[in-house]
């Protein structure tokens, strides 16, 4: 039996390995989409996992809460032995002999008034409940907003990555090109030099632009809570521009701000604690009130110096009981009082925590906003500037390539090409998240 359980426990082993490596298998297999990269986040993260954890918790108490309601039962049961002098529990007689005595009962009770604090603790659990699953998905939405900047960054980062690559290609063809030129004498040796200067520091480049996009994808990968030895890659969306011209920034603080404190978790949860506090006041108030409780029992018991059997035992000492009782604080030391003091106090700094985080809220949405439009500015002058150096990077080729420039003046212009590039592949990511911290605002789908 031993050894069946043991191969029924290496074998549940090896399936739950076999499904992880098929799961990891199976992302690594393709390249992942943004909508796909969030997904994978909300089911696998595991601050979503803690925060649901909480979430459980809460229900559990709001069961408990309710079961609070019905009467207890319980059972006990004793048996002593007691020797030299000692009174017979069955008699009552003080007799010099070992006794054996026992007893069992059966005892419930029902709590029938207390102030109505049973059912604001349901109640009080109820919201924490709401409270807990609003911070859930303030959580869920937190981490889709880190994976959408993430997955933005490692795009960028991708990009840039391409871009200095051609940068490299672009200078080992001016290399190739000079080499042939002193040759046949038509620029000097310094030319050829600064250009084979120019490309050592661009292949340098490469591999600080490839080391922040492996870094990046890294950063994705632990979001996701994927093995960082887990090939991974991303799909770069097609959509980009069209997506760059659809993007809109003309939105007022009042639209976006209205719509955002019908949905945002985090004032749903701030609200709801504030609810949970105003019932933890209204429960610290109920112990100032009597309660009144019923509680009822039946029992019997036994000894083994008596004459009659234990089964008439049992049954001639056989007895039940019912009644109530009713309690009324007068003087507690003024535990309820200062109880209902701190409930007041806490509920006060529930409205406070509601308050400021409506009004964190309206600032945080306002400073987005700013941030959209300039992002947007941003975005056109680096692109204009990016136009502006290219055609002036085209321009000093022709002219070096026909002897009317020398190679510093070739490689400033292709310096400032590749930053204006690296500028404007920044500020058209930039403006894209921006565009999308808006939609997260208005309810909209982050992904793209």
């Amino acid at each position: 039996m031993c050894h069946m359980i043991s191969v029924y426990r290496i074998v549940l082993s090896f399936v739950a390995f076999a499904l992880f490596l098929i799961k990891g298998q199976a992302v690594a297999q393709q390249n992942l989409t943004l909508l796909q990269c969030i997904e994978y986040a909300v089911e696998n993260n595991l601050d979503i996992q803690q925060a649901r954890i909480t979430e459980r918790l809460s229900e559990v108490d709001v069961h408990q809460a309710k079961f609070d309601l019905f009467p207890d039962l319980n059972g006990t049961a004793s048996h002593n032995i007691s020797f030299g002098r000692s009174v017979n529990p069955i008699t009552d007689v003080i007799d010099d002999q070992r006794i054996s005595a026992g007893n069992m009962s059966v005892n419930t009770s029902l709590l029938l008034f207390s102030g109505f604090r049973q059912l604001n603790a349901i109640a009080q659990a109820r919201y924490n409940m709401m409270a807990n699953q609003s911070a859930v998905e303030k959580v869920k939405q937190q981490v889709m907003v880190n994976v959408a900047a993430t997955f933005l960054q490692v795009l960028y980062s991708k990009e840039q990555m391409e871009a200095t690559r051609e940068q490299v290609a672009i200078s080992r063809a001016q290399v190739a090109n000079a080499e042939r030129k002193v040759e046949v004498g038509t620029i000097p040796m310094g030319d050829l030099l600064q250009l084979k200067a120019t490309l050592a520091n661009d292949e340098l480049t490469l591999t600080q632009a490839t080391n922040t996009y492996e870094i990046n994808l890294l950063n994705l990968k632990n979001l996701l809570n994927i093995n960082p030895s887990t090939p991974f890659g991303i799909e770069v969306p097609e959509n980009v521009d069209l997506m760059l011209a659809q993007i809109r920034t003309d939105y007022s603080l009042s639209e976006v701000f209205t719509k955002a404190v019908e949905i945002n978790p985090g004032m749903a949860e701030a609200a709801h604690r504030r609810l949970a506090a105003e019932e933890n006041l209204q429960i610290a108030r109920g112990a100032l009130l009597p309660t009144l409780s019923f509680g009822a029992g039946l029992g019997t018991r036994y000894s083994n110096n008596r004459e009659f059997p234990i089964s008439d035992q049992l049954d001639q000492n056989f007895n039940q009981y019912f009644g109530f009782q009713l309690s009324i604080p007068i003087f507690n030391r003024f535990q309820a009082q200062n109880a209902v003091k701190r409930a007041r106090l806490n509920l006060q700094g529930a409205q406070i925590t509601e308050n400021l985080s409506r009004n964190e809220l309206n600032q945080t949405i306002a400073q987005a906003l700013a941030d959209l439009r300039a992002a947007e500015k941003n975005y056109a002058s680096a692109l204009q500037a990016y136009e502006s150096s290219r055609l002036a990077f085209e321009y000093s080729q022709k002219r070096f390539d026909v002897g009317l420039t020398n190679a510093i003046d070739l490689n400033l212009s292709k310096t400032q090409l590749a930053q204006t590039e690296a500028d404007m592949l920044q500020s058209k990511y930039d403006l894209i998240f921006r565009s999308k911290i808006i939609d997260y605002y208005l309810g909209k789908s982050m992904a793209f």
